[in-house]
């Protein structure tokens, strides 16, 4: 994750990152897991996954 917000391999780091700013949404600011942003950030992130060459 911190290889993506310092610019590291997009692709590879970028779901971990969308979902620690879903996680830290939550856990930190206090907003509703259920709330679509949060939900459709989650959804995205694993579909960035799997979408993803396994290595």
């Amino acid at each position: 994750m911190a290889k993506a917000i310092r610019g590291g391999t997009a692709l590879k780091d970028t779901p971990d990152l969308i979902e620690f700013l879903a996680d830290r949404l939550v856990e930190v600011y206090g907003e509703n897991e259920n709330v679509d942003f949060i939900l459709a950030a989650k959804e995205r992130a694993a579909m960035l996954r799997r979408s993803l060459p396994q290595s």
